[in-house]
């Protein structure tokens, strides 16, 4: 009667050791986020502030993949270019691609007269005094030289 008992609990162990073999999710890999930077070019001087970051929170809602990673806006600032066009920077937290984000921005919001990129050629504002922009850019030749004027 014993080695009956025996025989059951072995069984039993059997059975779940196959259960959890055959019916156990792998653990989801530990997605990392990181901050990534863009450039958002082409819009209108009139759009505030508050206007663009509802727009991108629009955007980022429309794709599906950008909004399962739960991209969220960090900071973001906008600086007129000229009367007729702003520039802006906004930071976001992802784990998708540099690249992959820009196009699927573009396809999102191709309903909005935004450009993204994350490749920072040539000057962008960054902030706006009273004054104008204050630009502050790195020219690198032998050595790193650092410069800051207005744009009145």
């Amino acid at each position: 009667m014993q080695l009956d008992w025996i025989g059951v609990a072995f069984l039993a162990l059997i059975i779940a050791i196959s259960y959890q073999a055959i019916f156990r999710r792998p653990p989801k890999p530990s997605i990392t986020k990181r901050s990534l930077t863009l450039r958002i070019e082409g819009i209108p001087t009139e759009k505030s502030s508050e206007a663009l970051k509802r727009d991108l929170k629009s955007i980022i809602e429309q794709d599906t993949k950008l909004k399962d990673d739960s991209v969220a806006i960090v900071q973001h600032f906008l600086v007129p270019r000229d009367h007729r066009v702003a520039c802006a920077t906004a930071t976001i937290r992802t784990s998708v691609a540099a690249k992959e984000v820009v196009k699927r921005l573009h396809q999102a919001g191709s309903s909005y007269p935004y450009c993204f990129d994350t490749v920072f050629h040539g000057i962008t504002p960054l902030y706006e005094n009273h004054g104008g922009a204050d630009v502050e850019y790195v020219s690198s030749s032998t050595s790193i030289t650092l410069r800051s004027f207005d744009i009145a």
